[in-house]
């Protein structure tokens, strides 16, 4: 038996949360999203993250296809880096590193 999920992301919890990964990222700080799925998060906070926005990288181990329109947009707006947790952490070296269990 196969199980759905849903994901809601609101402007609200992207801003917010946009706002304590600077926080712990500090100015320049790089954020690493480690098993990001399709991408759909980083995506929203590296576009309306406030601070954060342009300095998260979505990686996950079984990426495979991105995230696919945004409000309209029909175009392929993200692809996560397809590593593991470690390669991830290897090649990027980030400042922070995000796990959001769904």
């Amino acid at each position: 038996e196969s199980h759905g999920f849903c994901q809601l992301l609101s402007r609200e919890m992207v801003a917010s949360l946009g706002s304590l990964l600077h926080q712990l990222a500090g100015p320049g700080g790089s954020v690493l999203e480690v098993g990001a799925g399709n991408g759909r998060l980083a995506h929203f906070l590296n576009r309306d993250g406030g601070p954060v926005a342009g300095r998260v990288i979505a990686t996950d181990a079984l990426a495979g296809r991105g995230f696919i329109g945004s409000f309209g947009d029909a175009s392929v707006i993200a692809q996560p880096q397809q590593l593991s947790h470690d390669e991830a952490v290897a090649t990027h070296a980030p400042t922070v590193r995000v796990l959001v269990p769904y």
